[in-house]
């Protein structure tokens, strides 16, 4: 594809037009941006010159060696993106940075409180820059109360939200959430909300006055606030109640009717839940009707999860220890049993309904080769999605953006890289 088809490819979907700037690290912001390119919109991405994202050291990398240009994390998080290199510490860089936000829609930054001071990016000094930007400021705790000056990071977020406690086996210590799971959500919550400002400013809402113009809008998101409105709600609410606290389940949830866990079959797990007393007779019936499903400690299926799982279990794991994924999944598919196989990777990539619907794409990423990644999970009806571009190497787009767009010349750029503002 050249670099025209390129750029034209990407300019689709329903925030195409829309023009974002990213300053982000690791997760948070670079996947509210993402998720904004995948929407049409263009994001130019910002990084420190010389040591970039930190993610780019994270990985998963190739045969396990890292590189700062092949990091699984960054490549996915960063694609639809041109990346440039920037030292906000700099009055130099600081300027450049103007310069890029004067004419854009959305800014998004994870920097620090602190940070943000320091490095120009505080909302009353950008609204005199742009005053119809709309700026999303993600941090742990938030730009105020006591906590706002501490670092953060998702281990602390989702510990700090009463999450982590329900997690592992019953008599072990709480475990940790899978990598940076806070993180993502707290992406999508700033994504969604640059989309309703967007949506204001579009309608006039912005600043009130109903003419169309907008007004900016600063979002200061806490990532804590953001997870604990996904994760600490009904917790919150069972303990006002005076139920008891939220005790560690491992693969079975307690509460609720039998079965509710994962069972080992010949081939990997599978998960059971069945929430109505004619999904459980369904699989009843697909095991044949067993002697032992007759029994009459087994008609309650409240009291059958709180006295008996442990035997039931025993009782049915041999059969699933027999039949692979693909087998229990059409015999369970036929008879309307919605037990689902747990999958792994391969099993995703190759899974018939996702491919059915176009969800994978395609992506050439220099030095890496051709990556199979996943694509956006809607399709709008009046609006085609948006293209795929590899991520972008540390500062790829300089000349591009600097030169070609804002107008500077090549030698100053030279003259920016030597002295490491870019």
């Amino acid at each position: 594809m050249t670099a025209q088809s390129d750029a034209q490819a990407l300019a689709r979907g329903p925030l195409a037009g829309i023009k974002v700037v990213e300053y982000g690290d690791l997760v948070t912001a670079p996947y509210a941006s993402k998720l904004l390119a995948d929407l049409g919109a263009t994001v130019v991405k910002i990084e420190a010159p010389h040591a970039g994202d930190s993610s780019r050291q994270v990985g998963p990398f190739p045969g396990d060696r890292p590189d700062a240009e092949q990091s699984g994390l960054f490549i996915y998080l960063n694609g639809k993106k041109r990346g440039v290199t920037l030292d906000l510490t700099s009055a130099t860089g600081r300027g450049l940075f103007d310069r890029l936000i004067a004419d854009a829609d959305v800014l998004i930054e994870n920097a620090t409180p602190g940070d943000c001071e320091r490095m120009g990016l505080a909302p009353q000094r950008l609204r005199g820059v742009n005053g119809n930007l709309i700026h999303l400021s993600i941090t742990p705790f938030g730009h105020n109360g006591p906590y706002s000056a501490h670092t953060g990071y998702a281990l602390n977020i989702e510990a700090m939200s009463g999450a982590v406690l329900g997690n592992g086996e019953a008599d072990r210590e709480p475990l940790p959430l899978p990598d940076f799971l806070s993180d993502w959500f707290t992406g999508t919550v700033g994504a969604m909300s640059c989309m309703l400002a967007i949506t204001g400013v579009e309608s006039g809402d912005g600043d009130g006055d109903g003419d169309g113009a907008g007004g900016g809008e600063w979002i200061d998101l806490s990532s804590a606030n953001a997870w604990m409105t996904f994760q600490t709600g009904t917790g919150v609410v069972a303990w006002l109640f005076g139920s008891q606290r939220t005790l560690r389940q491992g693969r079975r949830h307690r509460g609720g009717p039998y079965p509710w866990t994962i069972m080992p079959c010949k081939d990997g797990e599978f998960r059971l839940i069945a929430m109505t007393k004619r999904e459980w007779n369904r699989f009843v019936g697909v095991m044949g009707t067993p002697e032992w499903s007759k029994d009459e400690r087994f008609q309650d299926r409240i009291k059958m999860n709180e006295l008996h799982a442990d035997e039931l279990d025993a009782l049915i794991e041999p059969w699933f220890a027999e039949r692979t994924k693909a087998e229990l999944f059409e015999q369970f598919y036929e008879a309307g049993v919605p037990f689902t196989p747990v999958l792994d990777f391969r099993d995703v990539l190759e899974d018939p309904q996702l491919n059915a619907r176009d969800f994978f794409v395609e992506v050439e990423q220099p030095g890496v080769g051709t990556l199979t990644m996943p694509g956006a999970p809607y399709h709008f009806s009046e609006s085609e999605r948006a293209g795929s571009r590899a991520a972008p190497a540390l500062g790829q787009h300089n000349y591009e953006v600097f030169c070609e767009e804002l107008g500077m010349e090549p030698s100053e750029l030279v003259a920016l890289a030597q002295a490491g503002v870019v």
